[in-house]
This record gives structure tokens, C-alpha cells and sequence, in this order.
């Protein structure tokens, strides 16, 4: 039965060292890597300047009006960040239309009052550093792989010696070979580790930014009810 959460396709374990190499999820989840920091950095850097000046003009009373920018920032962003989770196969249930009733107060106590808003924030607040520490350890890997696969290259080249103290090393075609192993398990490594981390923005996805489908139909209900007490009174 579908819950109102998001779905996520189910795939067959690998049965293989190169499984995860040849996996087309593992380079969804690397895009999705990819993207998160720069999608992090201009999520924060609104969210950051819109509550800045929000705050810094409450005294000319316009901060007001930035502050609520803020919060529909908020929402927004949660929409794009639920398209962004489409890269790793993540698919939402589609969100009912906003209660409506009340003007922009009843949307702000709305807002408020749905902890769907909290849930978004919170996963604004941590892309961006979780999102430079899968860098980081990519970074890592990669250099690895680069170091070791293009061994020969940087190895055999005679014009620069390699130089260890005061030894200058020379070395032979076994730790070239050796080198090359080395990348080779570094570069099977990071597919896995790729995969990793697209487990894991998958599962923090899914629990942030789902909306509450039981909180979603009270809202409905409470909608309905108000347009049925308006049509009740002749105000519609």
C-alpha cells in the first residue's frame, strides 16, 4: 500500500568484484555526489542571505517580508531537493495543494506547523558539509587510482628522477606492476564506496524530506471543512 513516502527501486546484489564498477547506479549516485555540493552551497547561500537581511531590517520593518521569503525558501528548495533525489531513482508521492484558506497568515501557520518543514531544514542544513566530506574521501580515492593506474607514466619517465631522502629510486617493472594492482583495487574501491554513499543519501533522503501522508490528510480534511463552512454561511 502506498504510504505517501517515496519509492525506491529495488536492485539485485552483486555477485562480482566488478559488479558495482559496472553498475549504472553507481554513476547516478556519483552525479548525485557531484551535484550536492554545488546544490548545497546555493541552497545555503539563499537560505543564509535571506534570513541575514531578514533580520538585519526587522527595525525598517521590511525584515519581516525576508523572513517569509525565507521560509517559502524553504519549501521551495525542498521541492527541487525531491527532483534532485531523482537522479539515485528516489520518486515522492506527489504533495497535495497548499491550504489555501486564511491568506498569507493561515500559510504561515501551516507551514509552521508541519514538521515536513523542520524535516527539509534539517537536510538543507547538513547537504552541504556531508556533501564536501563524500568529496573529500572521492578526492582521496581518485588520487589514489590516478597514482597508481598511471604508474607507468610517472614511473618510467626518466627525466624526473624519483627521489626518496638522499636515494634516487629506480624503479623496476615489478612495483610499476604492483602500482597498477594497487589502482586497480583502488578504482573497484571507490565504485563501492560510491555506492555507499548513494545508499546513503537515498536513506537520509527518504527520511527527510518525505511528507507525513497522515499529516497531509488532516490538512485536506481541514481544508474541506472550512470551504464547506464558508459555502454554509453564503460567503462563497
Amino acid at each position: 500500500m502506498d504510504q505517501g513516502g517515496p519509492t525506491r527501486p529495488a536492485r539485485p546484489a552483486p555477485r562480482h568484484a566488478l559488479a558495482e564498477l559496472l553498475d549504472p547506479a553507481t554513476y547516478r549516485a556519483a552525479a548525485y555526489v557531484l551535484l550536492s555540493v554545488p546544490a548545497g552551497t546555493l541552497v545555503a547561500a539563499l537560505l543564509t542571505a535571506s534570513v541575514l537581511v531578514g533580520v538585519l531590517s526587522l527595525p525598517v520593518l521590511i525584515g519581516a517580508l525576508f523572513l517569509i521569503g525565507a521560509l517559502w525558501l524553504v519549501v521551495g528548495l525542498g521541492d527541487a531537493q525531491r527532483a534532485l533525489m531523482g537522479i539515485l531513482g528516489v520518486r515522492f508521492a506527489p504533495t497535495g495543494a497548499a491550504l489555501r484558506s486564511g491568506g498569507l497568515l493561515g500559510w504561515l501557520g501551516a507551514t509552521l506547523g508541519d514538521p515536513a518543514t523542520y524535516r527539509t531544514l534539517l537536510f538543507h542544513v547538513i547537504q552541504l558539509p556531508l556533501g564536501l566530506i563524500c568529496w573529500v574521501v572521492l578526492a582521496a580515492l581518485l588520487a589514489a587510482v590516478v597514482l597508481g593506474l598511471g604508474a607507468p607514466v610517472w614511473l618510467m619517465d626518466k627525466s624526473v628522477p624519483l627521489v626518496w631522502n638522499e636515494w634516487t629510486l629506480e624503479p623496476g617493472p615489478g612495483a610499476v606492476a604492483g602500482l597498477m594492482l594497487t589502482g586497480a583495487g583502488a578504482l573497484i574501491v571507490t565504485a563501492g564506496v560510491v555506492n555507499l554513499m548513494g545508499r546513503m543519501w537515498t536513506r537520509l533522503g527518504a527520511a527527510l524530506l518525505a511528507r507525513d501522508p497522515a499529516e497531509a490528510a488532516r490538512r485536506e480534511v481541514i481544508a474541506l471543512r472550512r470551504a464547506a463552512g464558508r459555502v454554509a454561511l453564503g460567503d462563497d
